[in-house]
């Protein structure tokens, strides 16, 4: 039951997050354009951070796919968002159904994200990783030390 509620403590975490960069992106791209923001297009942008954020909790949790790799999940995780983000994309019309530069602009734009968030948690983790490899010898020395007295 403890692993249920940080489970969904964690998605809710998530998609709130997504939901305020989704915002945030597209108040200053209405603003740029001299447009007001409607009704629509936020709620629009809180069902996408409601599936990404759930399928991100899913791929990248570790409730449901721990034993595959970073890779391995990032994959499925593209897979299945971003055919959604295309439907999404058409379904709420963000983009005009004939530019096909804008559609490329759009999967492009999310690949990017995608990318640099991967890339920014894999740093990190090697970083702490390194951290705690240093932790863990100082401990084995530690124990020898102690060992050694005995």
């Amino acid at each position: 039951m403890k692993n249920m509620r940080e489970f969904a403590w964690r998605a809710v975490q998530s998609i709130s997050v997504m939901f305020a960069g989704y915002a945030l992106v597209w108040i200053v791209w209405m603003a740029c354009a001299g447009r007001w923001v409607a009704a629509r297009p936020v709620a629009s942008m809180l069902l996408t951070a409601c599936l990404f954020g759930g399928m991100q909790q899913v791929c990248f949790g570790g409730a449901f796919f721990r034993r595959w790799s970073y890779g391995a999940r990032w994959l499925l995780y593209a897979a299945v968002t971003m055919p959604l983000m295309g439907i999404l994309a058409w379904a709420f019309e963000w983009i005009p159904g004939g530019s096909l530069r804008a559609w490329a602009v759009l999967y492009a734009a999310a690949m990017g994200v995608l990318a640099a968030v991967t890339l920014v948690f894999e740093l990190s983790f090697r970083r702490q990783g390194r951290r705690y490899d240093g932790l863990l010898g100082q401990y084995r020395a530690r124990r020898a030390g102690e060992a050694e007295k005995k």
